[in-house]
């Protein structure tokens, strides 16, 4: 504050927006990473917000950026004993040990160490620095305490790190948002990529790095904390799969020596490139238990700045009256079949055409069966320039029957690992979205009649006397006849090629991307000397164009010399691998789980009660908070009913206990029993019987459970 101040109006460092090496503005959601307005929060569309200029209140400006003021320090110190002899009223005196310089302690102090516990009080000070009247200034305290004088100067090293990052401390990438579903000894989750494009506020870098996936049989994730620190303290967590970018970013954070000590030598794995998933598939569950889960995004960390990786923490919260409240990170599941009868939704086909002339045909997958529709979707595509040829960069999905769109302009075109919509995976053969992958399609091309004499061809770019072609993805068709009455082209706009106009050919060429719109092209034909122009022969060449002969494609040459001349009735076709365009369309249908009666029935006999016989405590049950006491929760799931089945439970001699409904979920089919009765009072310790009925099903289950002390 004695050579610069923080309301100048000016960012005096130059780290607004900016990267503080290369000095590089950085952007973050299309928009300057500082520029969030004068509250200091983005998204809020307040005063200054996306202005592309500096307002006060920004990060890293004026104000709210340490940086542009000078750290004086401590420059005087008192501790004085007994406590209270020091008239802090009085101004002069207090001027005068306040002064810049002036350090005392007490007797008691020999080299800087206490020789004996006396109480006492101390004062201290930072100055001289200009404070004209009528301003203000604000300034930074730390009190620093540890259990000894090392710990005190750990606490201030980390003090002193939390003042040099403007109190901006790294934070960990975006929460994503997983989902789950529960199955038959299985358990999905999915979640959205939210945290693979966030920046550090305090880095300015995009160091997004991978996801770890923890699971628990409680919201504390008791069996998961398993990695202890230097001390010995249990403080981290083993997850059961790990995510990383393939970025050479592997192994444990190498963290400098004052960084390790800070976290109690704690380790991080950082990965091994596995390359990033978005989904899970957990099969180590059982059928009716409680599975809490944890999706955690983390960030490399930056050895350099000794910057630790930082990861989302996971907190799920249990109130008093055992109510659970979850991140957009967390969430808990209980596996369990589906229910008898249970046809599931369609899976894996591939779309069907609507239009275009693409070589990859896209498929669906279904990640989520309880979220599969009824509806029709389309998708289509989003293209730009090549080097002109139009390949698509993005795709878009509409749901034709709500008319809703679902996806817009989205880049991540993957073989796996897409977004998910309404339950649905798109995967997508992206290897043909580029310039060297068109070429010809050696399966799709050839001639109509195959002979051992037909002529054989190799298909190559142009690229004579400097001109090159334009290559473009589409299909032609040779079709000869017995009249030579056509004639090539001399392809004005590529004079240097030397190919003149030849007359007296019998054949014509068409672009036939659209079979039904075929389109007929212009082209040079370079016959062999010596040569009748009559037929094709080894070593002829057919330089192809399109309708109006202003661009040069490809160059067709035929070898295996042939006495057969290819005549009326004779085609030849060249085909080309082509990328997806905006020309391309796809459709597909889903249809929502249902239910087959008939199966039902024959699936009757799995209907069963778990655990049987029930004793006293089982995995099944829940505990109860840990406020209230008592046994817990006590349950028997009956599982594999069919959907809206009717379950009827009685005493051995024959008394009505209790009646149990399932609710139509096609996808679960379980059904839990708190082991109270109608009345809402316990049962007793015995044999119990059941009578499970289902509607068009004339058939009833029986059976019988025990509840043994």
């Amino acid at each position: 504050m004695v050579d610069e101040s923080r309301n100048d109006g000016i960012d005096n460092d130059g780290d607004w927006s900016r990267d503080p090496v290369s000095g590089e503005w950085i952007y973050g959601n299309g928009k300057l990473i500082d520029d969030v307005g004068a509250d200091g929060k983005p998204n809020t569309h307040d005063l200054g917000e996306g202005d592309g200029i500096p307002t006060p209140g920004e990060p890293n400006y004026d104000g709210t950026d340490v940086h542009e003021s000078d750290q004086i320090g401590l420059t005087n110190f008192q501790y004085f004993t007994p406590a209270g002899s020091i008239h802090m009223n009085n101004n002069e005196e207090m001027w005068g040990r306040m002064r810049p310089g002036f350090f005392d302690v007490p007797e008691i102090f020999v080299n800087g160490v206490a020789t004996r516990g006396e109480d006492g009080d101390f004062v201290y000070g930072s100055g001289y620095f200009p404070l004209l009247p009528g301003n203000t200034q604000d300034f930074s305290l730390a009190l620093c305490y540890g259990d000894d004088f090392k710990g005190v100067l750990k606490t201030k090293q980390v003090a002193q790190i939390i003042y040099n990052a403007n109190y901006n401390f790294p934070t960990p990438p975006d929460r994503p948002t997983v989902h789950a579903v529960a199955g038959d000894h299985k358990v999905t989750l999915y979640w959205d990529k939210v945290a693979e494009n966030s920046i550090d506020p305090t880095t300015k870098e995009k160091d997004f790095e991978g996801y770890k996936i923890y699971k628990g049989t409680d919201p504390d994730f008791t069996d998961a904390k398993q990695i202890s620190d230097g001390t010995g303290q249990k403080k981290g967590y083993v997850p059961v799969a790990q995510f990383d970018l393939k970025n050479g970013v592997n192994g444990y954070f190498v963290a400098s020596q004052q960084l390790y000590e800070l976290n109690n030598g704690m380790p991080f794995y950082l990965g091994d490139d596995s390359g990033i998933q978005n989904s899970f598939v957990d099969t180590d569950v059982q059928n009716g238990r409680t599975y809490y889960y944890a999706v955690c995004a983390y960030d490399r960390g930056k050895a350099i700045a000794d910057i630790f990786p930082s990861e989302n923490n996971k907190p799920i919260s249990k109130n008093v009256e055992g109510i659970l409240t979850f991140t957009s990170n967390t969430i808990s599941v209980v596996p369990n079949a589906p229910v008898a009868g249970y046809v599931p939704p369609t899976n894996g086909a591939k779309l069907e055409r609507a239009s275009g002339s693409s070589t990859p045909v896209p498929y669906f997958t279904t990640i989520d069966p309880a979220k599969i529709k009824d509806a029709t979707y389309e998708v289509s595509f989003t293209d730009s320039l090549v080097k002109g040829i139009n390949i698509a960069y993005a795709y878009n999905v509409v749901n034709l029957t709500t008319k809703d769109t679902l996806i817009l302009h989205n880049k991540k075109m993957l073989a796996s690992n897409g977004d998910v919509f309404e339950g649905i995976q798109l995967s997508f053969d992206s290897h043909y979205q580029y310039l060297d992958s068109i070429r010809l399609n050696a399966a799709g091309s050839g001639w109509n009649v195959q002979r051992k004499n037909n002529l054989n061809m190799t298909v190559t770019p142009v690229n004579v006397n400097g001109i090159k072609s334009i290559n473009y993805p589409y299909d032609y068709m040779f079709v000869f006849s017995d009249q030579y009455a056509d004639s090539s082209y001399k392809l004005a706009s590529y004079g240097a090629m030397a190919v003149p106009a030849v007359k007296g050919i019998n054949f014509k060429i068409f672009d036939v991307t659209d079979p039904a719109q075929p389109v007929k092209v212009q082209f040079g034909f370079a016959d062999r000397p010596g040569k009748g122009k009559d037929t094709l022969s080894a070593l002829d060449r057919v330089y192809l164009s399109d309708k109006d002969g202003k661009t040069v494609s490809w160059m067709v040459t035929f070898s295996k010399d042939s006495t057969y001349a290819p005549r009326s009735g004779d085609t030849l076709y060249v085909r080309f691998i082509k990328p997806f365009t905006g020309r391309d369309k796809f459709t597909f249908t889903t249809q929502a789980a249902s239910y087959d009666a008939a199966l039902a029935k024959t699936q009757l006999n799995d209907v069963k009660a778990v655990p049987n016989p029930y004793i006293v405590t089982n995995t099944f049950e829940q505990p109860l908070p840990a406020q209230v006491r008592g046994r817990g929760e006590r349950v028997i799931n009956f599982i594999n009913l069919p959907p809206n089945a009717k379950i009827n439970i009685y005493s051995s001699n024959g008394s009505h206990i209790q009646t149990l409904q399932q609710d139509g979920n096609y996808n679960n089919g379980s059904l839990s029993w708190n082991l109270r009765t109608k009345e809402g009072l316990d049962v007793a310790f015995g044999v119990y019987f059941y009578v499970v009925e289902a509607p068009g099903i004339s058939e009833k289950k029986y059976g019988k459970i025990a509840i043994i002390k």
